[in-house]
Formats: structure tokens, C-alpha cells, sequence
């Protein structure tokens, strides 16, 4: 029998007035634990035995005591509340891994399923040249005679240097860097200034690996009588042939808002964006929500298969991609079910893998120049 089971059965055992002596003298919150303790018509019957300084004292503990339990009851629901919420959080992240590990997968399918047409479409245009060959040669004395060609009337040969990428494509790194850079709503993944200059920088790359633009003296130089078939591209070249030379990351600062905004409006003009306009209490913004974002997501995940895979020959425009990823420090906006650390190291080494012509890679230090001096400025403009 415990100390508080023996108390009780003493106060129980003994004359009221004794009992209510012995509670007169203990302390409140005792007292009032052994009148919870006994029979209710006992307690109410000492209660009122005792002087009234002495129930005061007690129905005060008797409140503490109630608080107490009421704050107990609180804290518990507090908790069960906080681990609800926790498991909800887990709960969520882990969709949120099954869909990115989906999205990765089905990529991953699709290409395969690409590279297997391919194989099939080259397979089934083989068979008509094997046809030509297997076709009898006719004898030497029954050969037409074919007429030679004459040097002086076949056509010249064009010896201007080939542009590097097709002129259907120009333009192709910024437009992925664009969709990169916004989420599923069309808010953007980082300050908007940043977005402005990379999307700047990715421009002048596109032209000079188009061949319509070299680099001197880290100063960008129109290559002379080539012609851009870009609208944007045309005014790029327009404003650099008529201004004076100036460094790549000084005129990445000075076009980066204009060129971001005819960007965003040509993608919302062929129907890759849908501009929404949203009001705040500082003024009115827009964001850029794509309207396929299984296409939007590609560029991302084509830059994830390269670093995961280091056995693929990444090409050119998914190395640059990768280099100004890196250079705005935006690796966790990439669809890898990895941790910051890991992502940091595979984006390192896939940079690695290659090296860029001097010309890109004077375009690539001055984004990284501009991006620098932007952050250390007091207050991005």
C-alpha cells in the first residue's frame, strides 16, 4: 500500500473534525489531492469545517491543479498535431520523389524508344540500296558512254564557313534555360535579375556558336557579311555592330531586361508560356507558366541523364546549359532525387567532360563576371 492509499484511509478512519486538523495543517495542493481522494459528501463536509482563509487556500490549489491538467491536455494535442504534420511533410516528399524517379524513367524509355526508331527507319532504307547494288552490271561494250563534266561550267563550291547549328535551332539555350527557370506556376526559381542575365548570356552563345559572332579582347564582335535569320538575334548583332565595344558581362548587364522581356514574349506568342498577370501590394508582375510541361521539363532532364550517365557524350548546348546552371548556383532546381552535395559534384564532373572553343568560352566567364558583380551590389536593380 502506498503512502497516498495509507493517508487516505487514515483521514477516512478518523472523526471529521480530526480530519479536517490534519488537512488544516498540510499543505494546499496535498489537501486538496486527498479530498479528491475521499467520498464526496466527506470532503464537502471537511471543507466546510475549515476556517475560510483555509478554503480559499484550497480551492486556489484545487484551480492550479485544474490548469495544470488543462495545459497537459493541450500540449498533448500540440503534439499530436506537430506529428501529423510531420508525417503529412514526409508523406508529401516522397510523392514528390516517385514523380521526379517517373519523370526520369520516362525519359529515359522515350530515348530508347527513339534511338529503336531510328534503328528501324535506317533499316528499312537499306534494303532499296542494296537493291541498286545487286543489279547485273552491264559489259563494258554495252555501257553507255557518260558524258564528262565540264570544269568550267559546274558550280563554285561554297567555301564560307558553315554555320554550327542550324538556323531552325538558333536560339534553342536560351529558350531552355527560360523553361528551367520557372516553375509549374511560372514563378521564377531566382531573382529576377539573375534569370535576365543568364537569359542575355545564352543569346550571345547561340550566336557565336551560329558563327555570326566571335569574341576579342572579351568584347563581343560581329563576324561581317553573315546574315541572322533570328529576329532576336538580327537586333543582337544590330546593337553591337553600331555601339562601341564594351566587355561581355558590361553588355549582359546594360540588354539583359530587354532582351528577357522579347524572350518571354515570343514563347507566349507561339504558345510555350502563358503570361499571368498577378497584383501585389508594391505593384502588378508577371510569371511565365508553360503550357506543355512535360516539354518544359526536358531540357532538365536531359542535363540529369548526362550527369548521372558519364558514359554519354554530352553535347555542346546541354554542356553549356550545365555551365550556367553552375554559375547561378540553381543545382537543387534540378529533377535529381539526390542530395544538394551530390548534385554539386555530378554537375562538376559532367563539366569536366568537355571543353569549349575559346570564343564560348570567353561568353561563359563574362555571364559568370556579370553575375558576380550583380550579387555584390547592395540591391539587385
Amino acid at each position: 500500500m502506498t503512502s497516498s492509499e495509507q493517508a487516505a484511509g487514515l483521514l477516512a478512519a478518523v472523526e471529521p473534525t480530526q480530519a479536517a486538523a490534519i488537512l488544516d495543517l498540510a499543505s494546499p495542493d496535498w489537501a486538496v489531492a486527498r479530498l479528491a481522494e475521499m467520498d464526496p459528501d466527506r470532503a464537502l463536509m471537511l471543507l466546510a469545517s475549515m476556517g475560510a482563509k483555509r478554503m480559499e487556500n484550497l480551492l486556489a490549489a484545487m484551480e492550479r491543479q485544474q490548469t495544470v491538467r488543462l495545459l497537459s491536455a493541450v500540449s498533448k494535442v500540440f503534439a499530436d498535431q506537430q506529428r501529423a504534420r510531420l508525417g503529412l511533410d514526409f508523406a508529401q516528399r516522397e510523392a514528390q520523389q516517385i514523380i521526379d524517379r517517373a519523370n526520369l524513367e520516362a525519359e529515359a524509355i522515350r530515348a530508347a524508344a527513339q534511338q529503336q526508331a531510328d534503328a528501324v527507319l535506317s533499316s528499312a532504307t537499306q534494303p532499296s540500296v542494296a537493291g541498286e547494288s545487286a543489279q547485273p552490271k552491264l559489259p563494258p561494250q554495252q555501257r553507255k558512254a557518260e558524258p564528262e563534266a565540264d570544269p568550267e561550267s559546274a558550280p563554285p563550291r561554297d567555301t564560307s564557313v558553315q554555320p554550327a547549328i542550324a538556323p531552325d535551332e538558333l536560339m534553342t539555350l536560351p529558350t531552355e534555360l527560360f523553361l528551367l527557370m520557372h516553375g509549374n506556376d511560372g514563378r521564377p526559381r531566382l531573382h529576377q535579375a539573375a534569370l535576365e542575365l543568364a537569359i542575355c548570356g545564352a543569346t550571345l552563345c547561340e550566336l557565336v556558336r551560329s558563327g555570326l559572332l566571335t569574341v576579342d579582347a572579351d568584347c563581343p564582335v560581329v563576324v561581317s557579311g553573315r546574315e541572322c535569320t533570328d529576329q532576336i538575334g538580327a537586333l543582337v548583332l544590330q546593337s553591337l555592330a553600331t555601339e562601341p565595344r564594351q566587355s561581355v558581362a558590361l553588355w549582359c548587364r546594360q540588354l539583359r531586361r530587354e532582351l528577357f522581356l522579347r524572350f518571354a514574349q515570343r514563347l507566349a506568342d507561339t504558345g510555350t508560356v502563358l503570361p499571368v498577370h498577378r497584383r501585389r501590394i508594391l505593384g502588378a508582375t508577371v510569371h511565365y507558366k508553360p503550357n506543355d510541361q512535360a516539354n518544359a521539363n526536358q531540357p532538365a532532364v536531359r542535363l540529369v541523364r548526362f550527369m548521372l550517365d558519364s558514359s554519354q557524350q554530352i553535347d555542346e548546348r546541354t554542356y553549356l546549359l550545365a555551365a550556367i546552371v553552375k554559375i547561378l548556383g540553381a543545382e537543387a532546381e534540378l529533377p535529381a532525387d539526390l542530395r544538394g552535395a551530390e548534385v554539386r559534384e555530378l554537375l562538376a564532373n559532367l563539366l569536366k567532360s568537355r571543353r569549349l572553343t575559346a570564343d564560348l568560352q570567353a561568353v561563359v566567364d563574362g555571364i559568370e563576371g556579370a553575375f558576380v558583380s550583380l550579387i555584390s551590389l547592395p540591391r539587385m536593380q
